[in-house]
């Protein structure tokens, strides 16, 4: 009922409701002051049609080739727009699928499933390929990217674990860029375990919304380096931009661009380190 009643109200209201929930008070979205509120702000008010094209993971590719390098894709085996036709895949093993309109939907494959599990991977397919995702937080963007199946080669080697390196990126009204290091590990009952870093004092946590320790290897450490200097290039127009990078043994690979991360009710930015997340965001 709960959920049947939040769908007929005003989107405005349906977030404020949404976000009371978790924050226990209502968003400022006249004078917002965290990172949350300002994501919202965006969300209502800067209708970009380009947060269309750089949040399509498909389209975005040819984006990220001609500014960057193509090196810096993960491998694409497929792309399909009817489910069934996963089955015309002649090698299953070490991929990943997932659409390339939302988020939170991925199946990662080890080993080649027998034709029971691919049966079941075409019917979460067919579900993913339904969803609208803008209906889900309210991110008017992904709702107009045409939904797609993106098959891609998996890019961690055996028992090599993948961490998330989300690089919040604000510019500065002196024209700079500051930029946040988000590492998200493992994921836990608890959340995500999650740690930011200042970009410039890699060798101590920033924050830590849930008490994850976590120490950068050195490998990590040269591979961020590395991924500032590309982050330069990539939507250099926009104030505020997340951009998600994958560091593996062997080396760097893009993930996804970001504008509206959360949808404006990260609990990683809850309290005081929210605050702070939105002075860095000067330039609005």
């Amino acid at each position: 009922m709960y959920k049947g009643i939040l769908g007929v109200l005003p989107a405005r209201l349906r977030v404020a409701l949404l976000y009371f929930r978790i924050f226990k008070k209502l968003p400022n979205l006249d004078n917002p002051k965290t990172i949350n509120e300002k994501i919202l702000r965006r969300i209502f008010f800067e209708k970009d049609p380009n947060f269309t094209f750089y949040a399509d993971k498909f389209a975005v590719r040819a984006y990220i080739a001609e500014n960057i390098g193509e090196q810096y894709l993960v491998p694409l085996v497929a792309v399909y727009e009817t489910p069934e036709d996963i089955l015309t895949l002649t090698e299953w093993k070490n991929t990943v699928i997932k659409p390339n309109h939302g988020a939170g939907m991925v199946k990662i494959i080890d080993n080649e499933p027998s034709e029971d599990e691919k049966q079941k991977i075409i019917a979460l397919s067919k579900k993913w390929l339904s969803t609208d995702f803008s209906k889900v937080c309210d991110e008017w963007h992904y709702g107009l990217i045409p939904p797609k199946l993106l098959v891609e080669r998996k890019i961690t080697q055996q028992n090599e674990s993948l961490r998330d390196y989300k690089f919040h990126r604000f510019m500065q009204k002196n024209g700079n860029f500051k930029q946040v290091l988000q590492v998200v590990a493992e994921r836990s009952e608890q959340g995500y375990e999650t740690v930011f870093f200042d970009v410039d004092k890699l060798d101590a946590i920033l924050h830590s919304p849930f008490g994850y320790e976590l120490t950068l290897s050195q490998l990590e450490k040269h591979s961020i380096r590395q991924i500032l200097a590309l982050n330069e290039h990539l939507c250099p127009d926009y104030s505020y931009v997340r951009l998600d990078w994958y560091i593996t043994q062997k080396k760097v690979y893009f993930g996804e661009i970001t504008f509206t991360p959360g949808a404006g009710r990260s609990q990683s930015f809850a309290g005081q380190f929210g605050i702070e997340m939105g002075k860095l965001w000067e330039v609005q």
